[in-house]
């Protein structure tokens, strides 16, 4: 079987059932939740949790950079010369 060949199970972009009412009971906390109260318990957290949290936050508005592999082929030839008995070698 080919890799990467998905056999069975939901559609591509098919939402998960499970998931739906969890959805809908976090985006009527978030209703209930203004920009004002949001700012204002942030203030009172402490630096670093602040910065946790809003760092979180941000995974979801701006994407993550992907890992980058760099493959590089690097060629060293090192040319080594003696002078033996009046003869050069080089190797």
């Amino acid at each position: 079987m080919p890799r990467g060949l998905k056999v069975g199970g939901r559609t591509k972009g098919t939402l998960n059932k499970n998931v739906a009412p969890i959805r809908e009971k976090f985006q009527a906390l978030l209703d209930g939740y203004s920009i004002d109260d949001m700012l204002s318990d942030l203030r009172a957290l402490d630096p670093s949790e602040r910065l946790k949290i809003v760092t979180g936050l941000s995974e979801f508005i701006i994407p993550k950079l992907q890992r980058s592999e760099i493959k590089a082929a690097v060629e060293y030839k090192e040319v080594q010369t003696f002078t033996l008995g009046g003869r050069k070698i080089i190797f």
